[in-house]
């Protein structure tokens, strides 16, 4: 019940503080005014309330950036892996423009613009890494960018 009170008490000193203007609680003086607390109990309250409201104000400040931070990271994950893709799906058309002369001893490494590289690789039918209903033949290709690795395979 105490407690009840007291919170009370501190919720109608803010609401006087804040809602009302009291020009008593001023004492005007020639080179400005000073401000005079009521009574000894209320001197403390305003510091206590600010640094409560700053405390609380920086916890949340720091949960939004944490949160801010783990997303950028994420989105800049999700960028570097599209370019990896991308990566692999070059090897993939440069082997097919080989097609005719295409060879599984040829090496058709190469790096993008961006230092992406691609790594695909002709791969016959007779192969374990094709699979067993492939009719032609089949291309893997590995693009690297970064830390990430993305790989495709075609058949034909």
């Amino acid at each position: 019940m105490k407690h009840k009170t007291f919170i009370k008490q501190i919720f109608s000193v803010i609401v006087k503080k804040i809602y009302r203007f009291q020009v008593s609680s001023f004492k005007f003086q020639e080179v400005g005014f000073k401000f005079q607390a009521s009574s000894f109990r209320e001197k403390g309250i305003t510091l206590y309330l600010a640094i409560l409201i700053m405390v609380v104000t920086l916890a949340i400040a720091l949960g939004l950036s944490t949160i801010l931070f783990t997303q950028i990271r994420t989105v800049r994950g999700l960028e570097n892996s599209v370019i990896a893709f991308s990566a692999a799906d070059s090897g993939i058309e440069r082997v097919l423009e080989e097609e005719a002369n295409a060879t599984d001893t040829v090496d058709y490494s190469f790096y993008l613009d961006n230092n992406a590289s691609s790594t695909p690789q002709y791969v016959a039918t007779t192969s374990a890494d094709c699979p067993d209903n492939t009719e032609n033949f089949c291309i893997n290709s590995r693009g690297t960018y970064g830390e990430f690795q993305r790989a495709i395979q075609i058949t034909r």
